[in-house]
């Protein structure tokens, strides 16, 4: 529960600015992160690992390539497109998302051949289909 935490607060004080995102990169969150995310059963909580590297990335340029870099945090955000939680999926799609913006073509072919795309793709048609 502590680290579960850890992270909700993590995602929170992404929300708050540049240099509360710059001073959570500064305190090595972004290994620490993905860490969480690769090694974390709980779905609700790896929702907030997720959003806090979306924030990340989606912010600074230099952010958003410590999180493409981070060792296993793109296969993370992969898993987590299929998992059963919806906020899950949507929290890891807003991350890769944001991966995928002026970056490059290697974080991008990063990224599909992670498995991203048809995750992706599933997660389109499952919205689709009635319930």
């Amino acid at each position: 529960q502590v680290r579960d935490n850890a992270v909700q607060a993590l995602a929170n004080i992404c929300h708050g600015g540049d240099s509360c995102r710059s001073s959570v990169v500064a305190a090595g969150a972004v290994p620490s992160l993905t860490s969480f995310l690769q090694h974390h059963s709980s779905e609700e909580h790896a929702d907030e690992a997720a959003h806090a590297l979306y924030f990340l990335a989606a912010h600074s340029q230099e952010h958003r390539a410590l999180v493409a870099a981070a060792p296993g945090g793109v296969p993370a955000l992969v898993r987590l497109l299929r998992c059963r939680s919806e906020t899950a999926q949507a929290q890891a799609a807003a991350a890769i998302g944001a991966l995928c913006m002026p970056q490059g073509a290697d974080v991008r072919a990063n990224i599909a051949a992670a498995g991203a795309i048809p995750a992706l793709v599933a997660m389109l048609l499952d919205k689709e289909s009635p319930q």
